[in-house]
């Protein structure tokens, strides 16, 4: 069964996506639908929202960098930007971890090795635990409901 074709791709009454993200303009085409776009200084401020999004239990996603889950390298780098959703966080040893939803599928390649760099602390069935610190220099922006 699907959803009346009218209904598709578009927010619930009452409920606004608020996409934040950090510097200037994307030159993309603009989705359509209730979007408000906000600029932010830095990676810290869209770490806060992420924090905030979970204790609010709201859905949640980020944007970033995601060359540094398949090489042990921790510079950001800024090419092509991926987003997952976020689903949790947990403290692993002394540090907070950011439980993302890859939409790249489970944890190894073909050869049936870990396809994650040490970046990922841990990986179950496409679900990525990374330290907040390793994931802070890569985040570009999040996007969330507003109700």
């Amino acid at each position: 069964m699907f959803c009346p074709y009218a209904s598709r791709f578009k927010a619930p009454r009452n409920e606004v996506a608020i996409y934040h993200h950090v510097g200037g303009e994307y030159a993309t085409v603009p989705p359509k639908g209730p979007v408000v776009y906000t600029k932010i200084k830095d990676s810290r401020q869209i770490l806060e929202m992420v924090h905030e999004q979970l204790d609010k239990e709201n859905v949640s996603s980020i944007s970033y960098f995601p060359e540094f889950l398949k090489t042990n390298g921790s510079s950001a780098y800024r090419g092509v930007s991926h987003a997952s959703t976020i689903v949790g966080r947990e403290v692993l040893g002394n540090s907070c971890h950011i439980i993302i939803r890859n939409s790249w599928g489970g944890c190894s390649n073909k050869a049936g090795r870990n396809q994650y760099s040490n970046n990922v602390t841990k990986c179950e069935n496409g679900y990525l635990w990374v330290s907040e610190q390793k994931l802070l220099p890569h985040l570009d922006g999040i996007t969330y409901l507003k109700q």
